[in-house]
C-alpha cells in the first residue's frame, strides 16, 4: 500500500511538473509575441512562427 502511495504521489508530482512547464511555454510565446507585434512583425506571421492563434496576437 504504501509503495503505491508513493508511486501515486510521484505520478502526480509529473503531472504538476508538466502542466507547470506547458503553462511556462505559452506565457514565453506570449511575451515573444507581443514584442514581435510591438515591433510591427504581421500578425499572421507572429501568429505561425510561435504556434499562437491569431485571435491571442491580436488580443496581446
Amino acid at each position: 500500500m504504501l509503495d503505491y502511495a508513493k508511486k501515486e504521489g510521484r505520478e502526480e508530482g509529473r503531472k504538476e511538473g508538466r502542466e507547470e512547464e506547458r503553462l511556462r511555454a505559452w506565457a514565453e510565446k506570449m511575451v515573444i509575441a507581443r514584442n514581435l507585434k510591438i515591433e510591427g512583425v504581421d500578425i499572421k506571421i507572429i501568429a505561425e512562427a510561435t504556434g499562437l492563434s491569431l485571435e491571442e496576437v491580436i488580443d496581446l
